[in-house]
């Protein structure tokens, strides 16, 4: 076992989703399992996280809030003033494994990290507010600041050495499944990129990635239309078009199988959340 994951440029993806500054009176907001992480920074007043519905944290100004992604998680304030900036944003090497599945990311954040932190928050949120390529480029070099100061707070997981020798050599097959999800993928045309037999290829792809090959696909494409949902601008049965699925109908039961929920009650929840996040009104949970 070995406590790093070696990464060459550019097989690091950063990507900030959105990002505020929100001032407001007493809320209770809710999110389900999401697949970008959140960054919030306390400017003023209180907050309460409960984290996966087991752990409750109180957040005061000057500290950030950190919950990585996939993770459930309830954020209140009883103090009728509060005031936080805050950014989602995804973070992925080989454009398939979550950074969450390398390192364990602290709750919270103090002290000059936390203070860099809302340095970058700042300047994501302004650059955000600007439509041109130069501002595009700031806001990007800014999320990948951002990462590094998280990933500089985290904990690295034990990895398995083998695995990680698999991995690069299965980059192509990986980025072949991202960019294609909503074409027919299947494991013999995946294997034959790397020139394997099928079950040698499920050995190989099962001991890199902890999944046989089309439960791999399948989580992906559930992944996608998680993202596409959270957009709110496409009906179901573009998303599941999208997202690689026969149609809204088998959408909808792989979706409820995996997360508990139908896809629009996913996207009203997530809208709620988002409309709660933006203004501090409240939003059920």
């Amino acid at each position: 076992m070995v406590t790093s994951y070696p990464v060459d440029a550019g097989e690091l993806d950063v990507r900030l989703q959105r990002c505020g500054r929100t001032a407001g009176r007493t809320f209770d907001l809710s999110w389900p399992a999401l697949r970008h992480a959140v960054v919030v920074h306390l400017l003023r007043g209180r907050i309460v996280c409960l984290l996966d519905s087991t752990e409750r944290l109180t957040v005061s100004a000057g500290q950030t809030l950190v919950v990585a992604a996939g993770t459930p998680h309830r954020i209140s304030t009883d103090t009728g003033d509060v005031e936080y900036l805050w950014a989602h944003l995804t973070a992925s090497v080989h454009g398939a494994f979550d950074l969450a599945r390398f390192y364990r990311f602290p709750p919270f954040v103090e002290g000059a990290r936390s203070r860099r932190i809302r340095s970058l928050l700042h300047k994501i949120i302004n650059a955000a507010r600007q439509r041109t390529v130069a501002a595009a480029a700031r806001r990007g070099s800014f999320a990948y600041a951002l990462c590094g100061e998280l990933l500089a707070a985290a904990d690295p997981r034990p990895v398995d050495a083998v695995a990680i020798e698999r991995v690069p050599h299965l980059r192509d097959v990986l980025r072949h499944v991202a960019a294609n999800l909503h074409l027919p993928l299947d494991r013999a045309a995946l294997a034959a990129m790397l020139n394997l037999s099928p079950s040698r290829f499920t050995e190989v792809f099962r001991r890199a990635t902890g999944s046989a090959p089309m439960q791999y696909v399948k989580n992906a494409r559930l992944r996608r239309a998680q993202e596409l949902l959270a957009r709110g601008d496409m009906g179901l049965k573009q998303v599941a078009a999208k997202a690689g699925f026969c149609d809204e109908y088998h959408l909808s039961r792989q979706f409820l199988a995996a997360f508990g929920l139908r896809p629009g009650a996913y996207r009203r929840k997530v809208g709620m959340a988002m409309e709660a996040y933006r203004g501090g009104r409240s939003a059920g949970g």
